[in-house]
């Protein structure tokens, strides 16, 4: 991790993600923190010092079990919160968040803004809504009672907002299937005309209009 000390490029993503308007709260110190692909954002041994906004970059999500598996919760490309169970009293998280490419986050201060954040209500309400969001994301990941070809397909619809697929060890961790199954799933959606091949491990989801024209995973 490393603290940029531009104010230009903090203003620059405060303004375009409208982060001010999450607080009631005044006067409030912000910094902003890069972290190289690969790097480990949060994780259960150390305690997160800031709460955070990605602010740019993708990261990933994930556990790891009892028995040492990696499970792969989500991915996340765009403007999300960290920390949101810390603030509710969690010291240490039971995840942790990799950086899948370059990382901006912008921070605030746990120890400095905690007790004002715990009784800020607009901040509460934006909390709220983070964690509904990951939720739904969570249960949107994981509709085990459905086709695991059709589960793969919704991942690959909410992962993947740059239509582009690649990272398959990522689907591997989340549905805990093998490279071949994979491959076998990755076979039988580009035969349905739902995802084109771009080259080795490479796929991109076909446009939506088509999409809605495309033969039903069901079928």
């Amino acid at each position: 991790m490393k603290t940029i000390k531009s104010q230009e490029k903090l203003n620059e993503y405060l303004n375009k993600y409208n982060i001010l308007s999450l607080f009631d709260t005044p006067n409030l110190e912000f910094f902003l923190f890069e972290y190289k692909k690969g790097e480990t954002i949060v994780n259960s041994i150390n305690p997160l010092n800031y709460f955070l906004f990605l602010v740019s970059g993708s990261i990933r999500i994930y556990s790891i079990l009892d028995n040492g598996m990696i499970y792969s919760i989500h991915k996340q490309n765009d403007f999300c919160a960290l920390g949101d169970m810390e603030l509710a009293g969690y010291t240490i998280s039971q995840n942790y968040v990799e950086a899948l490419s370059d990382v901006y986050c912008i921070g605030i201060s746990f120890h400095k803004y905690k007790n004002l954040l715990q009784n800020d209500n607009s901040f509460l309400r934006f909390i709220i809504k983070s964690l509904a969001d990951k939720m739904n994301h969570s249960s949107t990941d994981n509709k085990y009672s459905a086709p695991l070809e059709e589960r793969i397909f919704e991942y690959f619809k909410l992962n993947n907002t740059d239509k582009v697929i690649e990272h398959m060890g990522d689907i591997s961790l989340t549905f805990n299937i093998s490279t071949r199954q994979i491959q076998r799933i990755l076979k039988s959606l580009v035969e349905k005309k739902l995802l084109e091949r771009l080259g080795k491990g490479k796929y991109r989801l076909v446009d939506d209009k088509k999409v809605a024209n495309a033969t039903s995973l069901k079928e």
